[in-house]
C-alpha cells in the first residue's frame, strides 16, 4: 500500500542523525522517525500526490522539528 509513497528509510536516516552511532541514540531516533514518516505519507495522501518527494520531505522535517530531542538529533541534509 505505502509502496507508492515517498518515505524516509528510518534505518538509514537514524544512522546519519545519531552522532556517534551509539545504539541508544539510534533506538531513540526510530520511534519519532517512523511517526514522522507516517505523517509524511498522510500528507501525500491528503494532497493526492503519492510519491511527491517535496511534500514528503517538508512534512517529515516539520514533524521532526517538533519532536523534543534534548539536543541529540539534528536534521542532516
Amino acid at each position: 500500500k505505502s509502496g507508492n509513497y515517498a518515505q524516509v528509510n528510518c534505518g538509514t536516516y537514524c544512522r546519519t542523525v545519531s552522532d556517534d552511532r551509539i545504539d541508544e541514540k539510534y533506538e531513540e531516533c526510530l520511534g519519532p522517525c517512523f511517526k514522522c514518516s507516517q505523517v509524511a505519507i498522510r500528507e501525500q495522501a491528503s494532497a493526492h500526490k503519492p510519491g511527491d518527494e517535496q511534500i514528503a520531505r517538508q512534512s517529515f522535517e516539520q514533524c521532526w522539528a517538533n519532536i523534543p530531542k534534548n539536543g541529540a538529533f539534528k536534521i542532516s541534509k
